[in-house]
Parts: structure tokens; C-alpha cells; sequence
């Protein structure tokens, strides 16, 4: 990571929890995010004692630098817990992490390698915070690939969805999370995941990048052919 201060002002609308250990790398990184972004910037572990309040509506920057495979899929768990934080991006990643594992967690926004530069990962976490994704053009390509083929499997004829399931998708394909979700449709948590759950065995997906994928092309046809 490059040590010169990049000169473009940022504003971000969310915290950042750095999860990781307190560091003095993951530290001076809470400090640097923190003047050049204008938003608070804490160093958190995941445990009870450890993690701070009110970081619901942050964004988490897991340091995966020395975690094992298993490691990162728990830590992604317990952060996909909606009362945590509102997305998760990860840093200090090698370069050969492989995408599959990360597109499946809900809340993944991002990724950060160890050699990304300072200013790219200013502008990352800038992006997430205000509901964008921050991850190399590869996995995109990749995922493309790989979302086309499944979809030339699933017509969007061969799955109904009841109105309650077409609107949690809806709002599913724009970033709401189930809470969001919830509180749009007047229904609680529990209901919204089982309308998820539903419409994933329906449409043939595993998370909701996938659901996302296949909205934006079934939708729109649906909705004339007026299913």
C-alpha cells in the first residue's frame, strides 16, 4: 500500500469497523481512513466484548491477511447477522481468494488485495458505503459467465413467484437487506426470510448476488408477459 496522501476530498455516509486484531497496521489504517473519509473509524474483534454499539448501518473491513479459508466463512457469518453492520468488504486478500466462496455471503460489497494502493482503497470503501460494489473486474467477468449459464437452465416461465416473493426480490435487486425488506412490506424479519428462502429454491440461486442477476433479466419480462 502506497504511503502518499491522496489530494481528492472523500465523503462517506457510514462508519467503518476495521475487524481484525488491534494492530498497528489495522490502527494507523482506522486513523487514515478516518481523516480522509470524515467518518469514524474503529478497530473491532468479533466478540462480544470486543465489538463496539451502534455500527449497524457501518461498513466492515475484515482483515483476512492471516486467516485460514474456514476462518474467513465464520467470520462472514457472524457478520451477516443484520444487527452488525450493513456490508462487509475484505482486505489484505492474496491474490488467488477464490470469488465462488465470497459472492455467496449477502453482505460481501467489496475486496481489497495487500498490494492495493492507498487511494484505491479510499475510494473502495467510499463506494460500499454508499451502496456500490468495490471488486476486481475478474470476479465480475467470472460471475457474468457463470450467472448466464445457469439462467439459460431456469426460463423465468418455468418459476412463479407469489406477489410477496416478486416484491422481496424487487427490493433485494436495488440493496435492501431483510430489514429494509421488512419494513417496506409491513412484515417481520422472519417472514422476509422465508420469502427469500422461497424465491431462491425457486429461482435456483444461492445468494442474493445471484437472485440480483436474475431479476434484472426475468423481471422485466414477467411483468409484460404479466405474470
Amino acid at each position: 500500500m502506497s504511503t502518499h496522501a491522496p489530494n481528492t476530498a472523500f465523503t462517506v455516509t457510514k462508519g467503518v469497523v476495521i475487524v481484525g486484531r488491534p494492530s498497528l497496521q489495522n490502527k494507523l489504517l482506522a486513523t487514515l481512513l478516518e481523516r480522509h473519509l470524515g467518518s469514524r473509524c474503529v478497530v473491532a474483534t468479533l466478540d462480544e466484548a470486543g465489538w463496539p454499539q451502534h455500527t449497524a448501518e457501518s461498513v466492515a473491513l475484515l482483515d483476512i491477511g492471516l486467516s485460514a479459508n474456514d476462518q474467513i466463512d465464520t467470520q462472514m457469518a457472524v457478520l451477516g447477522d443484520d444487527t452488525l453492520v450493513s456490508a462487509v468488504a475484505l482486505f489484505n486478500a492474496d491474490r488467488d481468494i477464490p470469488s465462488a466462496r465470497l459472492l455467496r455471503w449477502p453482505k460481501f460489497k467489496g475486496l481489497f488485495h495487500r498490494d492495493t494502493s492507498e487511494e484505491q482503497l479510499l475510494k473502495g470503501v467510499q463506494a460500499i458505503s454508499n451502496n456500490d460494489w468495490w471488486v476486481p473486474r475478474k470476479m465480475l467477468t467470472d460471475y457474468v459467465e457463470d450467472t448466464r449459464s445457469a439462467r439459460r437452465l431456469q426460463p423465468a416461465g418455468a418459476t412463479p413467484l407469489t406477489p410477496k416473493e416478486m416484491q422481496s426480490l424487487r427490493l433485494m435487486s436495488e440493496g435492501a437487506s431483510n430489514a429494509d425488506i421488512a419494513r417496506t412490506l409491513k412484515v417481520s424479519p422472519h417472514t422476509v426470510k422465508t420469502h427469500v428462502y422461497n424465491l431462491f429454491r425457486k429461482i435456483k440461486v444461492t445468494n442474493r448476488v445471484q437472485a440480483a442477476s436474475w431479476a434484472m433479466e426475468n423481471l422485466e419480462p414477467m411483468a409484460r408477459d404479466g405474470k
